[in-house]
């Protein structure tokens, strides 16, 4: 059975994050000052290599990627972040975080040092993008099977 024990929403115009990365010094250059803080916020492993991929194409579409993936993780860890608890959110780093989907493409939220010490703790995520606004919401639901049921990329482990 499962329990809520917290609810996030976050809403972000995606113009802001747009404004912080026109800040360099060429058109769809991304300063030092941007990578950064992308490594601060999005996950080493998971986020910031496709990050690093779209900067690296040096095209408007490539701009506008990094600014969408950017934008997309801010808004699910800021999510996150006001579902926890305080003793929580003291500990919340944004790089420890990052998205994924079950075999059904249901998307999820996963920290995976958080679930090591909360194994019964599912971070389930809904993303929309509209405009320039991109919002996230996150549930946070203790469930009597643990996380650790679950494969890295979100599969239920069963046994027959």
């Amino acid at each position: 059975m499962s329990r809520i024990r917290g609810l996030g929403t976050d809403i972000l115009h995606v113009s802001r994050i747009e404004k912080i990365f026109k800040r360099g010094p060429e058109p769809f250059s991304i300063s030092k000052h941007v990578t950064k803080l992308a490594e601060r916020v999005l996950n080493p492993h998971k986020e910031l290599p496709v990050f690093q991929d779209y900067r690296n194409q040096n095209t408007d579409s490539g701009f506008r990627e990094c600014v969408r993936l950017f934008a997309t993780s801010w808004a699910s860890k800021e999510a996150v972040y006001k579902c926890l608890d305080p003793a929580e959110q003291r500990k919340f780093s944004m790089a420890h975080w990052y998205k994924q989907n079950d075999q059904h493409g249901r998307p999820f939220i996963i920290g995976p040092q958080y679930s090591k010490i909360h194994p019964m703790d599912k971070f389930l995520l809904s993303v929309s993008h509209d405009a320039d606004l991109v919002t996230a919401t996150v549930i946070r639901s203790e469930d009597g099977d643990p996380i650790s049921g679950l494969s890295e990329a979100g599969i239920r482990q069963t046994t027959p």
